[in-house]
């Protein structure tokens, strides 16, 4: 696949998962998902565990480790099925994803920097601290141009 193929793949991939990463960030993350369907729902904890097939407690204590990370994903898709629903399964980026790979681009690019410079003081060869910061951003941007795997390697 060429570059160009790359490229208009990965801004495609950034956009959906940007789409979907604002919605989800509106939504508290301690929401206790299995009670809050189920109220909404107009069903209590009895009704649930009859669908489910265990007791009013086993119900119970579903929506308790659900808020502890306590329960598997299949389970969790047993209870969103129970209530007819569908479990979506996402990893949210905390930023749009094109700032965190900016960040990236900077963190491994400063770090570029601060070996040369090292190198180029020794040498009694410094550049101006500006002039430094222009060399971050120009090879900050080389990589997210380039979006070689090398981006994230240490």
């Amino acid at each position: 696949m060429s570059s160009v193929f790359k490229k208009i793949e990965r801004e495609q991939c950034q956009n959906q998962v940007n789409k979907i990463a604002k919605l989800v960030r509106s939504i508290p993350t301690e929401t206790d998902w299995i009670k809050l369907v189920r109220t909404a729902l107009g069903m209590n904890s009895t009704q649930l565990a009859r669908l489910l097939g265990v007791s009013r407690n086993q119900a119970l204590k579903l929506e308790k480790a659900e808020l502890v990370g306590g329960i598997t994903i299949r389970r969790l898709e047993e209870v969103a099925q129970s209530m007819k629903c569908r479990l979506v399964y996402a990893f949210v980026p905390e930023n749009d994803v094109e700032e965190i790979i900016k960040k990236q681009a900077r963190l491994k690019a400063g770090k570029i920097m601060k070996e040369a410079s090292i190198h180029m003081m020794l040498e009694a060869q410094s550049l101006p601290h500006d002039v430094e910061l222009q060399e971050v951003n120009r090879l900050a941007d080389k990589f997210i141009d380039e979006m070689g795997r090398e981006l994230w390697n240490k």
